[in-house]
């Protein structure tokens, strides 16, 4: 765990970038174009992960219908064949 909070790793990033504006100038705006990449990369994958996550669900709903239907059907089978007196 990182951070308890995860509100406070957050409260650093603007004294970060004001320490290194005033240090190193130059970087400020690397560190900005950083920060917004890492942004935009950060809200994509949260949409694609909840994306991956409901076709997932759909995709073994399927898969857990069709066994449980499977299993019916291997019962259903050993009854009637118990009822015709086969093995």
């Amino acid at each position: 765990m990182l951070y308890t909070y995860a509100w406070l790793g957050l409260a650093y990033i603007p004294m970060i970038l004001y320490l290194v504006s005033g240090v190193h100038p130059s970087l400020t705006g690397t560190m900005a174009s950083a920060l917004t990449t890492q942004y935009m990369a950060t809200v994509y994958y949260r949409r694609t992960s909840r994306e991956v996550k409901r076709v997932e669900s759909l995709l073994r709903s399927h898969v857990y219908s069709s066994f449980a239907e499977q299993v019916r059907a291997v019962h259903m089978a050993k009854a009637d064949c118990s009822l015709l007196g086969w093995r």
